[in-house]
């Protein structure tokens, strides 16, 4: 279970800085569109958006597969690491939430209010779903944040190593309100 876990954690992280790369490339595009009004750019811009969609929901499901995890079936000797892990995949997706997302919603944003009088018009309602896509994958990985919290709460009932527990508390990447 636990090389499962680490699988899903290496797989969340070449998805998420590929993500963060595309969004990058897509602001990228859709400036030089507004500057030069060239169709290459806009293809570009339409092709990484595409992208990006997949991606989410990629991450989505990777989060669902986490979420699934049942402690109990996590052998003992494991499970320090595994909770180390969970604490990585917490950090990965509460920041690719707050940044990345955010980022990705400012420029669907930006398309409709540039949009009017471009070739950006007639895929204005495409970035309107978009945004709202975009805001569910926010939710979600949102309520996938409080259960991951449930999740690591109820592992560190199931250890006995005090050192570890303190340790694992001091350095963990969200504040877990109890234990």
């Amino acid at each position: 279970m636990y090389y499962r876990i680490l699988k899903i954690y290496s797989d969340l992280e070449d998805i998420v800085e590929k993500h963060a790369k595309k969004i990058s490339e897509a602001k990228i595009s859709l400036k030089n569109y507004f500057k030069t009004s060239n169709e290459l750019y806009l293809r570009r811009f339409l092709a990484i958006i595409e992208s990006l969609r997949v991606d989410r929901q990629v991450i989505l499901s990777r989060a669902k597969e986490i979420s699934e995890v049942s402690l109990d079936k996590i052998n003992r000797n494991d499970l320090k690491h595994v909770l180390e892990v969970f604490d990585y995949i917490y950090a990965l997706l509460d920041y690719h939430r707050l940044v990345d997302l955010e980022e990705e919603r400012r420029i669907f944003i930006t398309a409709i209010r540039k949009s009017e009088g471009t070739m950006l018009s007639e895929y204005r309602d495409v970035f309107e779903r978009d945004v709202l896509n975009v805001e569910e994958s926010m939710t979600v990985l949102d309520d996938f944040l409080k259960t991951l919290k449930t999740i690591i709460s109820d592992g560190l009932k199931m250890v006995d190593d005090k050192e570890f527990i303190e340790s694992y508390l001091k350095n963990l990447s969200f504040k877990l309100e109890k234990i």
